[in-house]
């Protein structure tokens, strides 16, 4: 309203203007009237055809802006398409990959716990797969289902050594890691790994504190024979001249992936005197997983069947 009256004031102060001017110059009345009306008509006119360009001008602007701001998104959205299908061109898995996607977005933000839970765990393993490709992974714990994980993927060779610091309890092997649920777990896991066709072997690197005759040690040596685990133990005594650095709780998978822990001495007079886990690493360099190749195949030809011959099966 306020743009129309302005112009309606231009127009009467133009043909106003324009009468004044008439009149002085002893103009005709009617000449007077229709200069004035038509100079008034033309300033309105003219006032209306400036704020038609200008809108004119407004709308191209936005039109440019809108097609700059579409033909960026869509540029976007075709770059990340076609990283996406270059992604799944490398990949063999489409399917479950399919699946994956299609599950994450199905959690929707609405139920807040879940989602936030979810994408906590894509991220996790999102880190994973760098760490994966990097050629080194390591968790600040002890991660069982890395293990379990592994063992399912095998498809040749699961060749490991067992160090009572690592899964031995406060009485030989009665109360260690064998006997707890991750233990149990593990043992079905190779049992399966046996059935299709994995070799499986394992060696006990013994301390002074346990012999190769312990009765425990023997318990769990038929544990695993029964599965099918090929076992041998070997005294410290017996151990290759090697850096006592190389010997370790390691486990190597096809002779491709090693998965090892760390483990210190737990502080507390009161504890139970078994050791702490306090990190996880898989290691995938070559060089480092054909160093604990040699050092296994070293410790494995030192080492003995064990005692008790029910334990170990026909060579």
């Amino acid at each position: 309203m306020q743009s129309v009256v302005r112009r309606v004031i231009v127009a009467a102060a133009t043909g106003f203007v324009a009468f004044l001017i008439t009149n002085l110059t002893d103009q005709p009345l009617i000449w007077q009237l229709t200069l004035s009306a038509f100079l008034g008509g033309v300033a309105l006119v003219v006032q209306f055809l400036i704020d038609f360009e200008q809108r004119i001008e407004g709308v191209e602007r936005g039109l440019r802006e809108h097609g700059d701001r579409m033909t960026a998104l869509i540029e976007r959205r075709m770059t990340g398409v076609s990283q996406v299908v270059d992604l799944f061109e490398q990949t063999s898995n489409r399917e479950e990959l399919i699946e994956f996607f299609r599950n994450a977005v199905q959690i929707g933000p609405e139920a807040r716990l879940r989602y936030d839970f979810a994408h906590g765990e894509i991220r996790r393993m999102s880190r994973l797969l760098k760490e994966l490709g990097n050629g080194h992974v390591s968790y600040p714990a002890e991660e069982n289902e890395w293990l379990l994980s592994l063992t399912r993927a095998a498809r040749d060779t699961i060749d490991a050594t067992s160090l009572p610091s690592v899964d031995a309890g406060t009485q030989g092997y009665e109360d260690g890691f064998w006997e707890s649920e991750p233990g149990l777990r593990y043992l079905e896991s190779q049992q399966d790994a046996v059935g299709r066709g994995v070799r499986i072997r394992r060696i006990f690197v013994l301390n002074r504190s346990i012999a190769s005759d312990d009765a425990s040690l023997r318990a769990v040596c038929r544990q695993h024979t029964a599965v099918g685990v090929e076992v041998r133990v070997l005294p410290s005594d017996l151990l290759p001249s090697v850096p006592p650095s190389t010997v370790t709780d390691f486990i190597l998978f096809d002779n491709e992936v090693c998965y090892q822990v760390a483990t210190i001495s737990r502080m507390d007079p009161r504890g139970d005197g078994r050791p702490t886990i306090v990190g996880t690493q898989l290691v995938l360099r070559d060089d480092m997983v054909s160093e604990h190749r040699n050092h296994f195949e070293q410790f494995w030809d030192a080492a003995q069947i064990v005692p008790d011959q029910d334990a170990q099966p026909t060579a």
